[in-house]
């Protein structure tokens, strides 16, 4: 029990921590690049585990406004090939000195259509769209269902969320899952588009922000 007890108090004083670098403070790329790897391998740790029980190993992954490169490497380590489109010239070179020719990685250094990625790559297992970009914008760039993905929410910014549900209600039979913050533990049940709607209205001021995740049921022809 003193083990868990300390597991705890010492996850919560991390994620803390990530949020006050990440989130709180104006800070340009660079200075969440240094926050991030500051927080390294623990926060490395738990993206693997997250995504190794979410995706699986060995699959195709799209990482659409990469900044990091926290969430390519830990699929890189599940043995997985990364799409990695850089968030901004900067991003690119950083990343680009960062994964030093990983045969797995192929780093783009602006987004085309998410269309165009696929006819490029193929349809990826899972697609990351971060806050970085236009998250409704990039979604119009979509007309086939892929498999799973995730886009970031803001309940200052619900229209956006919104919006997003409904074109992705449109191309594929989706059902949906959130976490909070950076949290990265899911709700326990998936539910419905109508479903995450009503999540969203429902979200307080603890709630503010955090990623939507997204997997088809059965998609449509």
């Amino acid at each position: 029990m003193f083990q868990q007890k300390f597991k705890n108090s010492f996850l919560n004083l991390y994620l803390a921590f990530e949020f006050v670098f990440a989130y709180l403070y104006p800070v340009e790329n660079k200075l969440r690049q240094t926050a991030s790897r500051f927080s390294g391998p623990f926060s490395g740790f738990r993206l693997k585990r997250f995504y190794k029980k979410m995706i699986g190993k060995e699959k195709l992954c799209f990482d659409v406004g990469a900044v990091d490169g926290q969430h390519t490497e830990a699929w890189l380590k599940l043995d997985s090939k990364s799409i990695c489109v850089a968030a901004d010239a900067a991003a690119f070179e950083d990343l680009e000195k960062q994964f030093d020719e990983d045969e797995a990685l192929t780093l783009v250094p602006a987004i085309p259509t998410l269309d165009i990625l696929i006819a490029r790559h193929g349809l990826p297992d899972f697609c990351r769209i971060t806050s970085v970009y236009d998250t409704e914008n990039v979604l119009k760039g979509l007309s086939k269902p892929v498999k799973a993905l995730s886009f970031p929410y803001d309940i200052t910014k619900l229209t956006a969320a919104m919006n997003c549900i409904n074109r992705l209600e449109k191309i594929g039979d989706y059902e949906f899952n959130w976490s909070y913050g950076r949290n990265l533990e899911l709700a326990k049940k998936w539910t419905s588009p109508a479903g995450m709607r009503t999540i969203l209205h429902g979200f307080s001021e603890n709630y503010r922000s955090g990623d939507i995740y997204v997997r088809w049921r059965v998609p449509r022809s």
